[in-house]
């Protein structure tokens, strides 16, 4: 059967049933759940589908609501993911403040002025 998002009721036979529910989106199928549920004669048996927090992923189908599947891993690899990118703008931000300083002045040994003298032959000989 196909249902829509919200509330779905389906009149029932008593005894047990293997319901099973999962997400289709774009022509895929994923988010695939199956519960084996005994209805007495008379009764209402209330069930709840949590579609999962990506593709790929088993959804969940219970008596009470529940997180979406794998909800805690996506949330996890984001933080992962967000801590990385923090990671290279400061190192990307170290080297351009790096390049971009002015060179320091270094200390230059000091310059000893050289002076030539220089000698005829001929001076001094007589």
């Amino acid at each position: 059967m196909v249902n829509q998002e919200g509330v779905n009721a389906y009149g029932v036979h008593p005894g047990r049933h293997m319901v099973s529910a999962e997400v289709n989106s774009m022509g895929r199928t994923y988010g695939q759940a199956d519960l084996q549920v005994d209805v007495p004669e008379g009764a209402t048996v209330q069930l709840f589908y949590t579609g999962p927090a990506g593709v790929g992923r088993a959804g969940q189908l219970g008596f009470q609501p529940a997180e979406h599947a794998g909800s805690g891993l996506v949330l996890a690899s984001r933080g992962c993911l967000i801590a990385m990118l923090v990671a290279i703008l400061l190192a990307v931000g170290l080297v351009v403040v790096t390049l971009g300083r002015s060179p320091s002045p270094r200390s230059l040994p000091a310059r000893t002025p050289i002076s030539a003298t220089t000698t005829s032959p001929l001076s001094g000989t007589g």
